[in-house]
């Protein structure tokens, strides 16, 4: 992995999160005190308004923050919320979009009928989705947090199922609140849904329990990795293909690899001043080609073509010659770049001393540099060795 294990985990100690399926978390600094059900007075009265466009953004709003309102949430004012949700799409004219909404109700109850206080014509929208939902055989659900864990606003046990679709998670002991999204039941595993904590989901990792494989699995499609490699002082695990695999670590080895890295703080300087000054003279040289070639070119007469004139010559003569010298002189420092650079490359680097501080470290310093009169060009490389 690039970098700690604990920077991928988004939680920490024994806050929840979920291995096998998408989560998101309340994002707000504060719970809200009115909960869920106290958001749900204004919805109503949209409703009995019949404002099914402001119900729609009500409730999106509210779903968005489900997190945050977990704490005191029950099953009833869960449903009730996502019930609303697809009546008012219904109303509104928007049929698909009533029928995903009552799929989702479905996911938290689907043992509930069609409620008496809303009129029949939704009815056989409702019972569309609610099939569907019933169709998919429902997820276990495993917990490792400490306390109460509460699903849909009701106490987790080992009776609870979970149905494809959305689900509203509060751990009663770290009191955090996730909104867990299960896309397919049958993908988490022999587990179900595992409901653990950011202490023991890494715990799990490094000592490669395959129960918390898929946690790596969706990091590592997120990421794009094909392989992860999970590296500690005793062995290291390795992430291939969805299978966890316990490799032998050479510690020795490691130590000198964090040693060296600790040591190194970037490129050589010795050879970073080499790589100047021959990125310096290859410019230069390529200068005074470009002089030669100009004039060679231009001094060589065509048919058809005047004469070149006798001062016209003198000065193509002339520029020949400096061209020339450019490039003779750029490539000895490109030359002397390239030795520098690779004896900085052979030499090793110097040893840093721990907590000890001998006078202010020395720097190496190059830059190329130009000058010139009007007729005649200088260059050069000035610094300083450290």
């Amino acid at each position: 992995m690039a970098g700690p294990l604990s920077e991928w985990v988004e939680a920490e100690g024994d806050a929840a999160l979920v291995v096998g399926a998408s989560a998101r978390a309340c994002e707000e600094p504060k719970q809200d005190k009115r909960g869920l059900a106290g958001s749900l007075v204004p919805l109503r009265t949209q409703m009995m308004e019949m404002s099914y466009s402001s119900a729609i953004l009500s409730t999106r709003l509210l779903v968005d923050r489900l997190p945050c309102l977990a704490r005191d949430a029950t099953t009833d004012d869960l449903y009730e919320l996502l019930f609303t949700r697809a009546v008012a799409h219904f109303f509104d004219g928007e049929e698909a979009e009533a029928r995903t909404a009552f799929a989702a109700a479905a996911a938290i109850d689907p043992s509930r009928g069609w409620p008496r206080r809303y009129p029949p014509s939704p009815k056989a929208t409702y019972l569309d989705a609610l099939r569907e939902v019933v169709a998919v055989p429902p997820a276990d659900v495993a917990s490792e947090v400490p306390g109460t864990l509460f699903l849909d606003g009701a106490p987790a046990d080992a009776t609870t199922r979970l149905h494809r679709g959305g689900h509203l998670l509060w751990a009663e002991e770290s009191g955090g609140g996730l909104w867990v999204d299960i896309a397919d039941p049958a993908a988490l595993g022999p587990d179900g849904l595992l409901v653990t904590t950011a202490t023991m989901l890494q715990q799990g990792l490094l000592t490669g329990e395959a129960k918390y494989a898929p946690w790596l699995a969706a990091l590592a499609e997120a990421e794009g990795w094909t392989e992860v490699a999970l590296v500690s002082a005793s062995w290291t695990i390795l992430f291939k293909d969805g299978k966890m695999e316990t490799l032998k670590a050479d510690v020795r080895a490691l130590r000198r690899a964090e040693a060296e890295l600790k040591r190194s703080k970037g490129p050589r300087p010795m050879a970073a001043v080499g790589v100047v000054l021959a990125g310096s003279g290859l410019a230069v040289a390529g200068i005074g080609a470009g002089l030669n070639l100009d004039a060679y070119s231009r001094g060589i007469p065509t048919v058809g073509e005047p004469l070149v004139t006798r001062t016209d010559y003198e000065s193509l003569h002339t520029q020949n010659q400096a061209g020339l010298g450019l490039a003779a002189a750029g490539g000895g420092t490109a030359l002397a770049g390239i030795v520098v650079a690779v004896v900085g490359l052979i030499l090793p680097p110097p040893k840093a001393v721990a907590g000890r501080s001998h006078g202010a470290a020395r720097q190496a310093l190059a830059a190329p540099w130009v000058a010139s009169d009007g007729q005649t060009l200088v260059f050069g490389v000035g610094g300083a060795l450290p």
